[in-house]
């Protein structure tokens, strides 16, 4: 699942980046850096210094369109691996 790090209040990005999300249905979790200390502290260690950091299969991201594009390099190479698996398993 996405995660998205940010602020829940006074964060434009943040705001714009959910509405987005939103109107496209993608399911996320959002974390507010201003109240859990730990995710702000993962933040800062991968070198980020502003939100929203987007979080999807353990890599990274500053912005959100370079999310969407591996979410679907990663749901197209998901499916590939599936067409691939299915045609060595058919014993027609």
């Amino acid at each position: 699942m996405l995660k998205v790090y940010g602020k829940s209040n006074g964060c434009p990005r943040c705001s714009n980046a959910k509405k987005e999300l939103n109107s496209r249905q993608i399911k996320y979790e959002f974390i507010d850096v201003t109240i859990n200390d730990e995710a702000l502290k993962l933040i800062k260690s991968k070198k980020f210094k502003q939100v929203p950091v987007f979080e999807y299969e353990n890599e990274f991201y500053s912005d959100l369109n370079e999310t969407l594009f591996m979410m679907g390099e990663m749901w197209w190479k998901f499916w590939k691996s599936r067409e691939n698996f299915e045609e060595g398993s058919n014993t027609d």
